[in-house]
């Protein structure tokens, strides 16, 4: 049934680990998801291992008023329904599976008044519909195989989040692992000029592991952290931003599964790209650009990136400031003029005289 470890393996591993679960005990592991472009590439790949999945309808509806609850479907048979807090808001609501239907409707009743509800499937997405409800559906995998399920227990700690660096062998395997791990739970935002990658968690263990994951491909991440006031505790937060970021994790092999998220990266990466260094990565640009162009002054550097000369000798003043680089003062000229040399190789014209700064 498994071979070796190959990326859509390592998808799934990680989307289990970070949106399903799974146990010895009870002998079955899930997954529940909105999009169901995501959720058919996991059916996908656990047909392929020759693991049989069912699959259901779960949904959740919030309501500020909520008394006295019941629910049956359209043969009048009661649902079975239980309570969830949403553990970011703190929220609750009220939550109930279905088996699953292109569509079909349910009778909710809340303080003796009936609510017609309507739960069908559009597009990628279950969509639930009536009077004043706000409610919303996931599509539910389940799986109940045990020789996978100690393959899982034996490749991942399930209770303790983090990045099993042993797995990882190229740079398609972080770009599998990372990309279950945004179309799980990542928020991607873009508006106009701000680009960014969001995944909010309460393990900033599990974010410091993809974090130094990430930096395998030369992308650069921050860590936040933010108190949830409803739930009393921290919380942390991982961000990518830029397109230059989001560039390099496209040329690794990026390719998200989600709709809505895939959609949203092609948006972002065909956005106006604006002529911007990452501040994580200024210093290294600025460096290359010298082992590039050695002995240009500051104003010839800065017409062959389109940067104004404040910005270009700020960054030529830090690189000095790190031993990185040298200038030499330029003769010949009334107005004082240095070119620039990296001190690796620092070779430069007989005419011109070295400047210690």
């Amino acid at each position: 049934m498994i071979g070796k470890l190959n990326t859509d393996i390592l998808y799934l591993i990680e989307a289990l680990k970070v949106e399903g679960y799974w146990s010895l005990k009870h002998m079955e592991g899930a997954i529940q998801n909105k999009d169901l472009a995501l959720l058919r590439y996991i059916e996908r790949i656990l047909k392929d291992l020759n693991i049989r999945s069912k699959k259901r309808i779960l949904v959740k509806i919030r309501d500020n008023d909520f008394r006295k609850i019941s629910i049956i479907n359209e043969n009048e048979k009661e649902i079975r329904f239980w309570w969830e807090k949403s553990p970011l808001s703190n929220k609750q609501k009220i939550v109930f599976n279905l088996p699953f239907k292109l569509k079909q409707k349910i009778i909710l009743t809340n303080n003796n008044t009936e609510t017609i509800v309507s739960i069908y499937v559009k597009n990628n997405e279950i969509i639930v519909s009536g009077n004043n409800i706000n409610g919303w559906a996931y599509l539910d995998i389940r799986f109940h195989n045990i020789k996978f399920i100690r393959f899982l227990e034996s490749v991942a700690d399930k209770k303790n989040l983090s990045i099993n660096f042993n797995t990882i062998r190229d740079k398609e395997d972080i770009t599998a692992i990372f990309g279950a791990i945004v179309d799980a739970e990542a928020n991607i935002a873009h508006y106009r000029l701000f680009r960014r990658i969001s995944i909010r968690m309460k393990s900033e263990k599990y974010l410091e592991d993809i974090k130094k994951m990430l930096s395998l491909l030369d992308v650069n991440s921050k860590i936040y952290k933010f108190r949830n006031k409803p739930l009393n505790c921290d919380f942390f937060r991982l961000d990518v931003e830029g397109w230059e970021d989001f560039n390099k994790l496209i040329v690794a092999g990026m390719n998200f599964k989600h709709s809505r998220k895939k959609a949203k990266m092609n948006e972002i990466m065909k956005s106006y790209k604006r002529n911007q260094i990452s501040r994580n990565s200024a210093l290294r640009f600025y460096l290359n650009l010298i082992n590039n162009n050695r002995g240009l002054t500051a104003w010839e550097l800065s017409n062959k990136i389109s940067k104004s000369r404040n910005v270009i000798n700020h960054y030529l003043n830090k690189l000095i400031e790190k031993g990185l680089i040298s200038r030499v003062r330029k003769k010949g000229v009334n107005e004082i003029t240095y070119l620039y040399y990296p001190n690796n190789s620092r070779k430069h014209s007989p005419h011109l005289t070295f400047h210690k700064d």
